[in-house]
């Protein structure tokens, strides 16, 4: 009698928990407001020098590249791939590309494009600071689940051994 109302109650606990974390999850954060400052900077002198410096190889032609820099036309497009922002500073801050055959842009160029890209990676890692993300909710294992029941009700019952639970597989 005493294992069922345990058992109940875990399973109430759990499925209120489940319910919870999926509703706060399922929360879209807030779109980040772009300042027009930031946007005419991007469109007027960012985006032409992406185009001059990567443009002939990571643009629309050649069709077999790996990556197109010409086609981030917008602010809100290229922050959009924050991982891009950080492969291209790594690949100018390395000295790979361009190429050592392709036209080099000037260091005050260089620097101009590094330094703006810095500046929008730490722009974009404040906005999402604090929030993790979508959080996948797990299985516990049987025991994990038998341990957690010990810790909230004090009592070592083992409930999984009552073979109502899936077996555990491999992790």
């Amino acid at each position: 009698m005493c294992y069922r109302l345990f058992f109940s109650l875990a399973t109430i606990g759990l499925i209120c928990a489940a319910w919870a974390s999926h509703f706060y999850a399922a929360d879209e954060p807030a779109p980040k407001t772009i300042s027009a400052e930031s946007s005419e900077l991007f469109e007027k002198q960012i985006q032409p020098l992406l185009v001059k410096t990567c443009g002939k190889c990571h643009g629309m032609e050649p069709k077999n590249n790996d990556l197109d820099l010409v086609s981030f036309g917008t602010l809100k497009a290229i922050l959009a791939k924050p991982k891009v922002l950080a492969d291209v500073a790594e690949r100018l801050t390395a000295g790979d590309m361009p190429p050592k055959d392709a036209p080099q842009p000037s260091e005050a160029e260089r620097k101009k494009l590094l330094d703006w890209i810095k500046a929008a990676l730490d722009s974009e890692a404040a906005a999402r600071a604090g929030d993790p993300g979508p959080v996948t909710l797990r299985r516990l294992s049987n025991a994990e689940y038998d341990n957690a029941i010990r810790d909230l009700t004090g009592v070592d019952m083992r409930p999984t051994r009552a073979r109502e639970f899936p077996v555990d597989r491999g992790h």
